[in-house]
């Protein structure tokens, strides 16, 4: 049994869960789980040697800390990927003078690290230079840095690519199982296609917990606010989209992402539920991130350069952005939307959020109801749009922008 059949009976799975037909379903789930556990054990993982030559799909452990074994492996003229904590970070054999270009997941991870680049916190061991396109390319103790940690390489086919380029087969496959509560999922992921068959026994949505104290903002949102709005309202969104989904078997293991993206084709008897309480369990878990005791000021990195762009000045953004949420009549929301023209700043009623509506990809927005801010603000929400700003965390909206 090799993986493309393996992703074959995923697929047939799924289709069969789409059709309620579970108890099939469930039975070619079992035989994927067997299937993917033995593909696992073959290709459990070597320790690098040098000189070893790998094979397209091989996996082989490497120790990020080792520079020299690192850009041995690159630059063998084995295109592949460095793999750390499951997530898939791409490099290519560098450029002559022995710098690398960063994918985009690398990239991100970088400007996290140094939100100012080129400013990097007066860490002198850090060689990295961006061109006019915005392609950063560091040398190899950087990537080592940026990576951290075990580290492992697995050798693939490419497609095109060449000199400061990464490219990937759109046949190459790999497959792993995920572990969800005491359920064991498998899924599978390529170039073209990544998918996760999540079982109707997925776990149900959950409330996250707040990323700091409840009185952690104050005297910009206090604590009181703080905890009626995350333990009661938030709470309550969540138990009602899990009222919602539980009436279809066929929803559950659906990510928020998915169900919102697909409102119009909800069933009808639950549509107006998910969309109300689903939207209001996403708008709210990005709205604690968006926010630290920490936070505040001018805006740094990518996001920076967004605003400066579209909007001209911070200023002029923060400005735009106050005016929009004033505008919006009654409970909303007020967003900036990354758009495929660019970058605008919107509104939404309700718990509506550009997901739902179709305008773009949220990268943060503000809530406009009344139970953000009434025991401080009291009816003024210009008040609380102005003074929101300083507890904005611009590290995590640039997580969102670069996700």
């Amino acid at each position: 049994m090799n993986k493309t059949t393996l992703q074959q009976l995923i697929e047939q799975a799924s289709l069969l869960d789409q059709q309620k037909r579970y108890a099939e379903a469930d039975a070619i789930t079992a035989k994927i789980i067997r299937i993917a556990e033995d593909i696992q054990a073959e290709n459990s993982m070597q320790q690098y040697t040098p000189g070893m030559q790998l094979t397209p799909g091989q996996q082989v452990q490497l120790d990020s800390g080792d520079v020299n074994q690192i850009e041995q492996v690159i630059n063998s003229g084995q295109p592949g990927q460095i793999n750390v904590g499951g997530n898939n970070w791409y490099v290519t054999h560098g450029t002559p003078d022995g710098y690398y270009l960063l994918d985009p997941n690398m990239k991100s991870k970088f400007l996290n690290m140094y939100p100012e680049f080129p400013d990097t916190k007066g860490d002198e061991s850090i060689k990295a230079r961006q061109d006019e396109q915005g392609n950063i390319f560091v040398d190899g103790n950087t990537l080592s840095k940026i990576l951290g940690g075990q580290a492992w390489l697995a050798c693939h086919d490419t497609v095109g690519g060449g000199s400061g380029q990464a490219a990937r087969s759109p046949n190459e496959i790999e497959v792993g199982i995920q572990q969800q509560g005491d359920k064991k999922i498998p899924f599978i992921q390529s170039a073209q296609v990544k998918k996760k068959l999540i079982r109707t026994s997925a776990s149900e949505f959950t409330l996250p917990d707040l990323p700091y104290e409840e009185n952690a903002l104050s005297p910009t949102i206090d604590a009181q606010t703080m905890s009626i709005h995350h333990g009661k309202h938030h709470k309550t969104y969540v138990e009602k989209l899990n009222e919602a989904i539980g009436k279809h078997k066929e929803l559950k293991g659906k990510s928020i992402e998915e169900l919102l993206e697909d409102i119009s084709s909800l069933p009808s008897d639950v549509k107006k539920a998910i969309r109300n309480n689903g939207g209001g369990h996403y708008n709210h878990s990005m709205f604690w991130k968006i926010m630290s005791p920490d936070g505040g000021g001018e805006p740094k990195g990518e996001i920076k350069k967004v605003i400066d762009e579209h909007f001209g000045s911070f200023e002029e953004f923060k400005k735009a952005f106050i005016e929009e949420g004033k505008k919006r009549f009654g409970s909303g929301w007020v967003w900036l939307v990354k758009t495929d023209d660019g970058f605008k700043i919107i509104s939404t009623p309700n718990q509506d959020n550009p997901i739902i509506t179709g305008a773009g990809k949220p990268i943060f927005g503000i809530d406009l109801w009344e139970h953000a801010y009434y025991l401080k603000y009291k009816n003024n929400r210009e008040d609380y749009l102005n003074a929101w700003w300083k507890v904005v965390n611009w590290k995590q909206i640039n997580k969102n922008l670069n996700s």
